[in-house]
């Protein structure tokens, strides 16, 4: 989730643990407002990812676990 006080360009990708581009899952404009992004690829395997959030000049960072089904 992520919340944006202005207007702002958002590019979300999501990374394995060797720092590889798995998919980009947002790069588009968004206006102010709340957002949850959701992913839904069943084809990576369980392990740790890590989704990188840049808006505008700021990056977050978070690691998300892709557990067994």
């Amino acid at each position: 989730d992520f919340l944006l006080d202005k207007s702002s360009r958002v590019l979300a990708s999501m990374y394995n643990a060797q720092g590889q581009l798995i998919e980009t899952l947002a790069k588009k404009d968004y206006q102010a407002g709340e957002y949850t992004l959701e992913f839904y690829n069943t084809s990576i395997k369980p392990g740790v990812y890590f989704v990188r959030l840049d808006i505008g000049d700021k990056h977050y960072t978070k690691a998300v676990l892709k557990s067994a089904e």
